[in-house]
């Protein structure tokens, strides 16, 4: 079962976990080097994938991603598009 939540960044260090981002300024400051960490106060979501009885993993992603995310996911879960039905 995929879990989808939509919450407000309120603690600094948190990475977005798309290697394609995009780092825009309004959403993600530059610490040093090719460290980006999420603003706080900003609207990301978090996708948690459950692995077992009681283990979870997840990916948090930006509000810049979340619409590439989001075509990502739709395009797979599009039945007109699978080749083998």
């Amino acid at each position: 079962m995929i879990n989808i939540l939509t919450y407000e960044v309120w603690e600094s260090g948190i990475k977005c976990d798309n290697s394609n981002c995009k780092h825009l300024p309004e959403y993600t400051d530059r610490i040093i080097g090719d460290n980006y960490h999420l603003k706080i106060g900003i609207v990301c979501i978090q996708i948690q994938l459950e692995r077992t009885v009681n283990e979870y993993a997840y990916e948090i992603y930006c509000r810049g991603c979340i619409d590439e995310i989001y075509h990502l996911i739709k395009s797979k879960l599009d039945t007109k598009l699978w080749a083998f039905h």
